[in-house]
């Protein structure tokens, strides 16, 4: 978190909790913004896997998951085995690939289908 004088970037941060959550709640005040840094609602993600499935990847110093919202069905949580977060970070690349190629935006290469290949099946 945050804290009066930290130094971040070459800048000094310089605000307390009580300033940032009145920020935050004079930005949910502007039209479209209500959700400003909340999670999506069920509805919301719903409406997204209409057409696709949702995956949500969740990463902290705890634990390593995802949330999958498929097209047809119930949300469901899916742990990972132990895997850093790095790992993570690169897999992330790797389903953004998938999204470019199942959209027809870009080819899927081969280094892209076996990383996701020996991910899911460590899985």
């Amino acid at each position: 978190m945050l804290g009066n004088g930290e130094v971040i970037g070459g800048l000094e941060i310089s605000w307390d909790l009580a300033w940032a959550r009145a920020a935050v709640a004079e930005i949910r005040n502007f039209k479209g913004f209500s959700w400003f840094l909340l999670p999506p609602s069920h509805a919301d993600l719903r409406t997204a896997a209409c057409q696709y499935s949702v995956i949500i990847l969740i990463a902290n110093q705890h634990s390593r998951s995802a949330i999958v919202v498929p097209t047809s069905e119930e949300p469901h949580h899916v742990p990972f085995p132990p895997i850093t977060l790095t790992d993570l970070k690169n897999l992330r690349v790797y389903l953004h690939q998938v999204e470019l190629y199942v959209s027809g935006q870009a080819w899927l290469g081969k280094k892209c289908q076996c990383q996701i290949f020996q991910f899911s099946t460590e899985c």
